[in-house]
């Protein structure tokens, strides 16, 4: 009996060192994933003006914002950013349009998984890989699966 419950008592332990192993090496893979994101956001944080709805002759200044966010998901073992770019065209005429870009990427392969573009409040695109849709309400239900686990 004394030799069970021993046993028992160094299983437990081990399992318990495994464990708290296993949550410090988790814990290392979502920081490395945090500063993985933000060299990926410096290196690609260079906006150019002549791609993508660029600014035109009737524009007499734009202005640029953007941020990103890095989510961990552990369900598909890998480390994705979010990019959100908002441009303010502020017209001669005092009309100002905005667009607002967000961009999902899989760090590890810098792969494009998902664009969606929102101009003058009219989607001018939404995919997530093959998949095509139409609105930003569709498109945060696409993208759920990649941020959210």
């Amino acid at each position: 009996m004394k030799v069970t419950v021993m046993l028992f008592l160094v299983v437990l332990s081990l399992s318990q060192t495994c464990l708290a192993a296993s949550k410090k090496s988790e814990v290392d893979i979502v920081q490395q994933c945090a500063q993985s994101a933000k060299e990926f956001f410096q290196e690609n944080n260079k906006t150019s003006y002549s791609e993508n709805n660029a600014a035109d002759k009737d524009n007499s200044s734009v202005s640029v914002v953007s941020e990103y966010m890095n989510h961990f998901n552990s369900k598909m073992n890998a480390c994705y950013v979010l990019l959100t770019t908002t441009t303010l065209y502020h017209r001669r005429t005092g009309q100002m349009d905005t667009q607002v870009q967000k961009q999902l990427f899989d760090i590890a392969g810098k792969n494009g998984i998902s664009n969606f573009i929102l101009f003058k409040n009219q989607v001018t695109q939404c995919e997530l890989l093959n998949i095509i849709c139409h609105s930003e309400a569709e498109w945060k239900s696409l993208v759920k699966s990649y941020l959210e686990e």
